[in-house]
C-alpha cells in the first residue's frame, strides 16, 4: 500500500471520528427587550457514551466570544444541570433581561473526552431582540378613550330618555331621535379616531422596522447566506 493511500485512509478515519457528535439548534429566536430568550441546543453522539463532557456558547462566530466568560452576560445566563446535559442531551441556555445589543448569532458547541475526544457544533441561532414601540401604548389609549366615549354617550342619552318618559308618562319621540343622533355622531368620531390610530401604528411600526439595526443585520445575514448558496 502506498503512503498516499494510507494518508487518505487516516484522514478519512479522523473525519469520521469528528462526526460522531451532531449538534442541533433552532435557526431563530425572537424576543422583546427585557424578556428571557431560550436558546435551545441538543446533541446526538451516535450511540457513543462518554461521561465527561461540557458545552460552550459563542457569539457571532465559532470560537469567538465565549458568553460564559464574558462580563457582558454576567449573571444573566441560566444553564442546564449536569444530569439534563448527560441524560437529556440538552445544552440549552436562557439569556435573561435581554437588550437590543444582544441581537446576533449564537453558536452552541458540545465536547466530550474519554478514550478519545470528540466535539461538534450547531449551525447557530440568530437572536432577534426588538423594543416595544411607544405608539402601541397610544393605540391602546385610543381604544380605551373611544370605548369610554361610546359608553358615556349611551348612558347620557338613556338617562335623558328615562327622564322624558318619567315626566310625560309616554315615549318622547324627539328624545329618541336625539339619542340616535348623538349616538351616531359619537360612534363616527370613535371610528375616525380608531382608523387614524391604526394608520399611525402601522406607519410607526414599518418605519421602526426599516430603521432598526436588527432589521439591517438580518438583511446582511440573509445576503451572506444567499451568496454562499449560489
Amino acid at each position: 500500500m502506498k503512503w498516499s493511500e494510507l494518508l487518505l485512509i487516516l484522514a478519512a478515519l479522523q473525519a469520521s471520528l469528528s462526526q460522531n457528535i451532531e449538534v442541533s439548534q433552532i435557526p431563530e429566536v425572537n424576543v422583546i427587550e427585557g424578556s428571557t430568550a431560550n436558546l435551545e441546543c441538543s446533541y446526538n453522539m451516535s450511540n457513543l457514551y462518554l461521561s465527561i463532557g461540557w458545552y460552550r456558547w459563542y457569539r457571532h462566530v465559532l470560537h469567538g466570544v465565549d458568553i460564559f466568560l464574558s462580563d457582558e452576560f454576567k449573571d444573566r445566563i441560566s444553564i442546564e444541570s449536569k444530569e439534563d446535559f448527560l441524560n437529556k442531551t440538552s445544552a440549552s441556555i436562557q439569556l435573561h433581561n435581554v437588550g437590543l445589543t444582544d441581537t446576533g448569532m449564537y453558536i452552541c458547541e458540545v465536547e466530550f473526552s474519554g478514550q478519545k475526544q470528540i466535539k461538534g457544533h450547531g449551525k447557530g441561532t440568530f437572536l432577534n431582540v426588538t423594543e416595544q414601540i411607544a405608539s402601541q401604548n397610544h393605540f391602546t389609549a385610543y381604544i380605551v378613550v373611544g370605548a369610554l366615549a361610546v359608553i358615556s354617550a349611551i348612558l347620557v342619552a338613556a338617562y335623558r330618555w328615562y327622564l322624558s318618559v318619567t315626566k310625560h308618562g309616554s315615549c318622547d319621540l324627539p328624545a329618541v331621535n336625539s339619542f340616535v343622533e348623538e349616538f351616531s355622531k359619537t360612534w363616527q368620531e370613535v371610528q375616525k379616531s380608531l382608523s387614524s390610530a391604526v394608520a399611525a401604528q402601522k406607519k410607526a411600526s414599518d418605519k421602526h422596522r426599516r430603521d432598526s439595526p436588527v432589521y439591517q443585520q438580518q438583511d446582511l445575514v440573509g445576503s451572506s447566506i444567499s451568496s454562499q448558496n449560489r
